[in-house]
């Protein structure tokens, strides 16, 4: 209505210049008077016509449609609603597999009558498929037919979309309950999700997303298993699962949860640089269970939780990686504490005991609680720290000149510290350190990778460079052998590969098939999907330094670059300068499934020319010859 008044405004003003004009026009004939009154009168039914017209827009509502009265099932309602309409349902069984493919709000009569029953032979095996974003579920009781394998079952819900809301419905007997590759904006609050045959919950990636307020039971594997950063979660109870929270994600906040009575651990930990306060996670074989394969994780504050008649607190598997186990003075409270420490007291009337309490050798909370806290009375967020951000527009810039002992090589930006591969079931997956093109280098045996975990510069959705140092030291008969890509996992719409550079291994088929040594460059859109590029000759040879670029450039494509030199290529699939953006990805992988010694690697999210490289890698040495020259000018003068 606001237009409705500012036009009504305009109607008054127009009807005071027209009174001064009716005085002035007294001094005309009759005649022409009449014409210009006639005139006015004319031009404020077009005025009013106008004003209706322009207002209708805003009292227009979206329809509600009623199932089965509208429609007999969910899905025909689905076909033929608007973006934005409600879908109401009413109680009863449902045996259909639902697909939504447009914003819409589908809204159960209540959750525990209202009750959807699907197989595994349809939809990519998920009862119900978002692909659309901003699009709601509520009220549902969500679970699969019956079948004699755990495998065979579909998941729950499977989300593709954005800004998606999973609120107060029923999930179980599916292998997901809820499923998100990499998601944003994703709610899932007030939910019973339990007796699924793998995770209650299950996040590859994404960021963003907010999981509270749950009922997780009695699932197979984890309660919640969640990567990718700035994620929350809070005030849910898990228990009676394998794990209650596999915790890969980065910069997120875990608080005000119960956690308790889980198989294997309360929290299962390898993310790095969150926060987790204000939990019960009491009665679990551990408590917290830090990992010795696969994971680094670091810098992460955990204070002010309950560990409670734990059979094991906390497992520590690599005293080089550091946590924190107090923040601002106050530490978590530890029942083993008093019978480890008879002789402990309080500190003043503090409520912190005078003896820190020693998890192993760098991990100590220094300002144990002498009791436990409420945990129903701690409903705000602790302070959470945000990933870095992108310096000059470079992703990650790695010399592998060395590698920490937690298995960390460090980002010379110290944006994406990258993780090396570890021993696990008989396989060593560590590159080692040997000498490089400059300095050291990674060599890489067909088993040894390196990854970095998910973060905001990872997404990378216009331009990019590869640049890179390669020394292949044998081709692996397989059509790539890997130097760096990104992966999108899990996700039914899109391949795996979502981006990256890598080497044909593979003998030709025929005179158009890539030959050994050719070099593909490739990325996935949002528009056109796998698009890839590979040089028409050999590009890499054996036993040889060669630097190697990728790029894309939104307007010229993508190009490709050996020792400097742009090779003749030819398209293997999609276009050569698709359109769209890159899609999301979760990791970025380096050297897997490759005999490569792997060295100076540097991404950035421009087309990057070579002198900006250059300045990229050299900045160091640049900025100290740089003050060397200003100091020996300074003597000179």
């Amino acid at each position: 209505m606001a237009e409705q008044g500012v036009l009504s405004g305009e109607l008054i003003e127009r009807k005071t210049i027209n009174n001064k004009a009716v005085k002035h026009l007294k001094k005309i004939n009759e005649n022409s008077l009449k014409i210009i009154i006639c005139t006015m009168f004319i031009l404020l039914l077009v005025d009013t016509a106008i004003f209706y017209r322009n207002i209708n827009p805003v009292w227009a509502q979206k329809k509600t449609i009623v199932v089965p009265e509208d429609y007999l099932t969910i899905s025909e309602a689905i076909k033929n609603a608007d973006p934005g309409d409600k879908i109401f349902v009413k109680k009863g069984i449902y045996n259909e597999n639902i697909w939504i493919d447009k914003p819409l709000e589908v809204l159960g009569e209540n959750s525990r009558d209202t009750i959807v029953i699907g197989n595994s032979e349809a939809n990519n095996q998920n009862v119900i498929t978002i692909t659309a974003d901003n699009t709601a579920i509520r009220g549902f009781t969500i679970k699969s037919t019956n079948y004699a394998t755990p495998k065979q079952h579909p998941n729950g819900i499977n989300i593709q979309g954005d800004n998606c809301s999973i609120i107060e419905n029923n999930i179980s007997n599916t292998f997901w309950g809820i499923l998100c590759a990499i998601q944003s904006l994703t709610t899932i609050d007030s939910n019973n999700i339990t007796k699924n045959f793998k995770e209650g919950i299950r996040f590859y990636g994404g960021s963003l997303n907010t999981i509270s307020n749950n009922y997780i039971a009695e699932n197979t594997a984890s309660g919640i298993a969640i990567e990718g950063y700035s994620n929350l979660i809070y005030s849910n109870k898990i228990e009676n699962n394998t794990r209650g929270i596999g915790l890969g994600t980065s910069h997120s906040g875990v608080f005000g949860n119960s956690i308790q009575f889980n198989s294997e651990s309360g929290i299962y930990f390898s993310g790095s640089n969150n926060t987790i306060s204000t939990n019960e996670i009491s009665k679990n074989e551990w408590g917290i269970y830090f990992p010795p394969h696969f994971a680094a994780p670091n810098h992460n504050k955990i204070y002010c939780n309950n560990f409670v008649n734990n059979n094991n607190d906390i497992h520590i598997s690599s005293i080089y990686n550091i946590n924190y186990w107090n923040y601002q003075e106050k530490g978590n409270f530890w029942s083993k504490y008093k019978t480890e420490y008879p002789d402990v007291k309080e500190i003043e009337k503090t409520g912190i005991n005078d003896k820190p309490y020693v998890i192993s050798e760098n991990d100590i909370d220094n300002y144990p609680l002498t009791t436990s806290l409420n945990i129903e009375n701690e409903k705000e967020s602790p302070p959470i720290e945000n990933p870095p951000p992108i310096k000059d527009n470079i992703v990650g810039l790695w010399h592998f000149d060395k590698v920490e002992p937690n298995l960390v090589t460090m980002d010379t930006n110290e944006i994406n510290n990258a993780i090396l591969g570890s021993f696990s079931n008989n396989i060593n997956y560590t590159p080692s350190l040997v000498n490089g093109k400059m300095g050291n280098a990674l060599s890489f045996d067909g088993w040894a990778y390196l990854f970095v975990p998910a973060s905001p510069s990872l997404e990378i959705k216009n331009e990019i460079t590869i640049d890179v140092w390669i020394y292949v030291k044998e081709f692996k008969n397989v059509e790539y052998n890997n130097i760096v890509i990104q992966a999108v996992r899990e996700d039914v719409s899109y391949p795996k590969r979502i981006l990256g550079l890598a080497i044909n291994g593979v003998e030709p088929e025929n005179n158009s098939s890539p030959q050994v040594g050719s070099l593909r460059g490739y990325i996935v859109t949002d528009t056109e999907g796998f698009n890839e590029i590979v040089t028409t000759e050999p590009a890499i040879q054996e036993n040889k330094w060669i630097n190697i670029v990728f790029k894309r450039n939104k307007t010229s494509g993508m190009h490709l670059y050996v020792d400097g030199e742009e090779k003749k290529i030819m398209v293997t699939n999609g276009n050569q300068n698709p359109s769209g953006t890159i899609k999301r990805s979760t990791y970025m992988y380096v050297g897997h499934d490759s005999n490569t010694i792997i060295d100076e690697l540097i991404i950035s999210n421009t087309a990057s020319n070579s002198l900006e490289i250059f300045l990229w890698k050299n900045a160091t040495i640049l900025s100290i010859t740089s003050i060397m020259l200003f100091l020996i000018g300074t003597l000179l003068i």
